[in-house]
Order: structure tokens, then sequence, then C-alpha cells
């Protein structure tokens, strides 16, 4: 499972049942408590602020209409505010709920996951380079240029082409193509370390190397 199926379907799980109290409840009461839980869940700060806007005006409605006579003006701009607030805080909870949900999913999907996954996939990808070659070969370790290979996420520097080279950190095209020319001069590397002598290589380019190179025999 890659790190973009868990997040999808973190997305999926994510109902985002809050907006509910912003459209159903009565007069735009439910709308303050709605976006502070949501701010609470998804960690959006400014969302607390726009809770106590729409708890402001909400109460200013109230107020306004409460304390006025019921044919005057102010009650009927306090009776505008609360209508208002309603369907306008409402609106904006739908608005906002598909960023919620994002937010709130990316949130509860662990990105440690899917790394360890790799960097174990890789460890045994090498392991089986060097104890089992043959079936590395069988299976297309190292070769993600091949239809069907199982690669293991590494690459296998004395056999790839230089397409798949360049994918590798620290190599880009004119040092994958030094790469391919060198291995048929000295028949294959036997390792990073001697790939880094043969091309005078900087420790760095060496290090980066190494976290996804294999090197079968040539």
């Amino acid at each position: 499972m890659t790190g973009q199926d868990t997040g999808d379907e973190e997305v999926e799980r994510v109902a985002g049942w809050w907006v509910l109290c912003a459209v159903l409840g009565p007069f735009g009461f439910g709308t303050p408590a709605g976006f502070a839980y949501a701010a609470h869940r998804s960690g959006t700060r400014r969302w607390y602020a726009w809770a106590a806007i729409w708890g402001a005006l909400t109460t200013i409605g109230i107020v306004l209409a409460a304390l006025a006579p019921r044919e005057g003006a102010q009650f009927m701009l306090g009776a505008l505010m609360i209508y208002g607030t309603w369907l306008g805080g409402a609106a904006h909870a739908l608005v906002v709920r598909p960023d919620y949900v994002r937010k709130v999913a990316a949130r509860g999907t662990d990105p440690l996951g899917p790394a360890r996954e790799r960097l174990a996939q890789r460890a045994r990808a090498r392991q089986v380079a060097l104890e089992e070659p043959d079936l590395a070969r069988e299976i297309g370790l190292g070769r993600p240029d091949l239809p069907g290979a199982h690669a293991m996420d590494v690459v296998d520097v004395n056999h790839a082409p230089v397409e798949a080279l360049a994918e590798l950190p620290g190599i880009d095209a004119e040092l994958a193509g030094r790469l391919v020319a060198a291995r048929e001069e000295v028949k294959g590397f036997v390792s990073v370390e001697d790939a880094g002598v043969v091309l005078d290589l900087d420790t760095t380019t060496v290090d980066r190397l190494s976290r996804q190179a294999v090197f079968l025999p040539f």
C-alpha cells in the first residue's frame, strides 16, 4: 500500500458531520460550535476566528431583536442578522468541509510507516543481491526499466540503463552516462565504493548512491 492509498482511505473515513451543526442548528446557534470543533480536529487556527465571528454576529442579532419592539427597525435588523448569519454560516461550513476533510485525513496519516517499509525493502534487496544474485536476476531486482520486474526500490548499477541510473539519488544524466561507460571498461563494479573510486565521486554522492544501488555480477 502506498502513502497516497493510505491518505485516500483516511479521506473516505472523515465524515465532517460537524457541518450539520451549522446547517441544522436553530438560528445558527450551532455554527460557532461547529467551526470550533473543526478548528480543533484539523489544527486550522483561523477557523477558531470564524467560530468567534459567527458567534458574535449571532449574539448581536439576538440582542437587537430581544431589546427592540416587535415591529421596529431594530427588531427587523436583529432578525435579519440572525437569519443571515444562520444561512451564511451554513454556506461557509459547506464550502470549507472538503478542506476540513483533507486536513483531518492528513493529520491521521502516519508518514513514517511507508518510509520504514521502503527502507526495509531496500535492505532486503541489498541482501538478496549480495547472497542470491541468481534469484535477484530472476525477479528483476534493481531493474525498474523491465516490464513485470520486482525492482524492490533499488537499481542495479551494473545492468540498468542510463534512464534508470539517472533516477538514483545524486545521479544526473551526465553521471549516469559515465557510470555506464565505466562499468563496460571495468566489467562491472563490485560496490558503491568501487564505483566511487573509478569515477572519482565525492563522499556525498557515494553516500546518496548507496541508499538505492545494488551491484549484481556483471
